[in-house]
């Protein structure tokens, strides 16, 4: 069962206002949901976009320019890596790695206390 952005929305309104680093990752879980899950490029020519895509096209609405990370990205990078163990763009193009788990890992670290 994919997830929805609505119901990315009803975990927004049970929560007291979200750090924004916390939100920024939230809504790039979202971003994979609705547009697919990439593995080896910030986004393919489906739209389907990575961890660092999705990221990106949150925060400056593409997925194509990396060069552009703002705090939020790092602090959420950070803070998915310090929850996988280590870099998350080499975990989100592992074959073992599926669209949930990156999709699930990014809302648990974003609701971690």
């Amino acid at each position: 069962m994919s997830i929805m952005p609505t119901d990315f929305r009803a975990i927004e309104a049970r929560l007291p206002a979200l750090e924004p680093w916390r939100l920024h990752l939230l809504r790039a879980a979202e971003r994979i949901a609705v547009r697919g899950h990439a593995k080896k490029t910030l986004c393919d020519p489906d739209g389907r976009v990575c961890v660092v895509g999705a990221l990106l096209d949150y925060r400056i609405g593409s997925c194509g320019e990396e060069e552009q990370h703002g705090e939020w990205d790092h602090r959420s990078f950070d803070a998915l890596e310090v929850r996988i163990g280590y870099c998350p763009m080499s975990w989100n193009n592992s074959p073992r790695t599926t669209a949930k788990e990156v999709i699930d890992t990014m809302i648990e670290v974003a609701l971690a206390p």
